[in-house]
């Protein structure tokens, strides 16, 4: 397993098992979904009814990607001041802005949903 770092983008498409650990700032983005199979859960206790959170092994076995794949990691090209794709899937689309400078963008124009994630260089990661 490899530690990840600032600007590390992961897809991980339906089926793929992941798990975010301690520390990490995550923006997921992700097409509406109501089923979560959780296969672990650091044994995690629910405020509300005191148990454990309920596991759903027996559902996940059959939606899990067991494939093995070199690099998880996707690759971008890091345009200063300009959109760069980092996934373009069947179910959405995703770019990164990295700002040098204030930029304009017209997303009024846009005839479907987005979501507008801003991070400063202070930004603790």
């Amino acid at each position: 397993m490899k530690k990840v770092k600032k600007g590390d983008t992961y897809y991980i498409p339906t089926g793929r098992v992941h798990a975010i650990g301690a520390g990490v700032l995550v923006a997921e983005i992700q097409q509406t979904s109501n089923i979560t199979y959780r296969i672990y859960d650091y044994d995690r206790v629910d405020a509300k009814t005191g148990e454990k959170r309920e596991l759903h092994t027996d559902l996940a076995i059959d939606a899990i990607d067991f494939n093995f794949y070199d690099n998880y990691k996707t690759d971008y090209a890091n345009k200063i001041n300009s959109s760069s794709e980092l996934v373009h899937s069947p179910y959405f689309k995703t770019n990164i802005i990295t700002c040098k400078r204030s930029v304009r963008k017209g997303l009024y124009k846009l005839k479907f949903f987005y979501d507008l994630y801003v991070c400063r260089r202070e930004c603790q990661y």
